[in-house]
């Protein structure tokens, strides 16, 4: 996954490279978007997201009471993400949504309204990056004397918040809009 990194850090390939390597590295930096605060998420390197990001003090972020907010980072904040819009497609054909309409104008009036209910939910998120911790890797081997191993891997904490917002909220305005949050959390173990 790599850490996230101002783009002007990445190293380039030196002063020796050749026009070829120039080129991958040129291509390699053009693939990359900015995402959190100027940075990316420089894929070469593979080391471990790390907490570097200033967290936005949304409604979602402050509903948690567990976190000491003094100097709080982390990977990655994700906010304002519409669920209406992210399942948008679903809605361009009356038969993904349901197999048995045939393009009533009835049904139609139905898909329109409920794609219009939906675009009230939001979801945010953000994780922590909070450590080693053990995990299991099960099926390591097809040895009959093997069983479950036992590694080290990299724990995150997620948090995330559904949303609803107020009837007519614009698709970009959220924050102070909430008529419902819910927020959730969980640890989550990714192997090193």
């Amino acid at each position: 996954m790599g850490p996230w990194i101002h783009e002007d850090n990445i190293p380039g390939p030196g002063e020796k490279a050749t026009v070829d390597e120039v080129n991958a590295h040129n291509l390699y930096l053009s693939s990359l978007k900015a995402d959190e605060g100027g940075n990316v998420r420089h894929t070469n390197d593979r080391s471990l997201p790390r907490n570097q990001i200033n967290v936005t003090e949304t409604n979602c972020f402050k509903s948690f009471r567990n976190i000491k907010r003094a100097d709080f980072q982390v990977t990655h904040h994700v906010v304002n993400q519409n669920f209406g819009k992210l399942i948008e497609p679903i809605f361009g054909t009356p038969s993904d949504v349901d197999p048995l309409t045939s393009g009533d104008a009835k049904v139609m009036e139905k898909l329109t309204k409920e794609k219009e209910y939906l675009k009230r939910f939001r979801y945010e998120f953000f994780s922590v990056n909070i450590g080693s911790a053990p995990y299991l890797g099960t099926g390591s081997s097809i040895k009959k004397t093997s069983n479950n191993s036992q590694s080290l891997g990299t724990a995150y904490k997620i948090y995330a918040c559904g949303i609803m917002v107020a009837q007519g909220t614009e698709l970009d305005d959220y924050d102070g809009e909430e008529e419902i949050i819910i927020p959730l959390e969980t640890v989550m173990v990714m192997p090193n």
